[in-house]
């Protein structure tokens, strides 16, 4: 009887940690997210990624793993070189178990130009050598794009108030200055 009872109790367990499994899969694949597993091998070859790589990428999950697309090949060619040394720098930090990457840009298979969030996590061998990096993916185009908004307004309110011959600021309903030109801030004008 105890034999039987530890079976089931066995049993039990396994049947809900594949669905504590499922469960998990379901967030991320209905998530903004991209779970990625990379081999730690020239154009980090894709072992693993959510279904829902498609809706970032363009490409299905199975041109990832047969090969048909390495992930480095659709990093954006300009910044190619920047995340393989953040990699390499990560890599070769014996103490370091995890990174962000800086945003970097993609090519998806149509074309277009996407902004991503990269965090990752290095699986080492016994001897410390990375042989797996795992990582969340994630679309952050909008918010970049607003960003360059943001400062392409900022940039010219700036060009705008320097083209003035006078002290001019931008003065909050608080009576705060929040910007100034270079004649004011010449005379010792400060932002707050």
């Amino acid at each position: 009887i105890n034999d039987e009872q530890e079976l089931k109790e066995l049993h039990d367990q396994l049947v809900e940690n594949e669905q504590k499994q499922k469960d998990l899969t379901e967030i991320i694949e209905r998530s903004s997210s991209v779970a990625f597993t990379w081999r730690n091998e020239p154009k980090w070859p894709v072992e693993y990624c959510s279904s829902n790589v498609m809706n970032i990428f363009g490409y299905l999950p199975a041109e990832f793993f047969n090969g048909k697309v390495s992930y480095s090949a659709c990093i954006h060619p300009e910044d190619i070189e920047r995340v393989g040394s953040e990699v390499s720098v990560a890599s070769n930090d014996m103490n370091c178990t995890e990174f962000e990457h800086e945003p970097y840009r993609i090519i998806t298979k149509n074309g277009e130009v996407k902004w991503l969030k990269d965090w990752t996590f290095i699986i080492r061998n016994n001897k410390g050598v990375p042989i797996h990096y795992k990582g969340i993916i994630e679309d952050i185009t909008k918010q970049k794009q607003a960003e360059d908004r943001l400062l392409d307004e900022i940039h010219l309110k700036n060009l705008l108030l320097d083209t003035l011959p006078h002290p001019a600021m931008i003065v909050s309903n608080e009576r705060k200055i929040m910007a100034m030109n270079k004649v004011a801030q010449d005379m010792g004008v400060k932002v707050g």
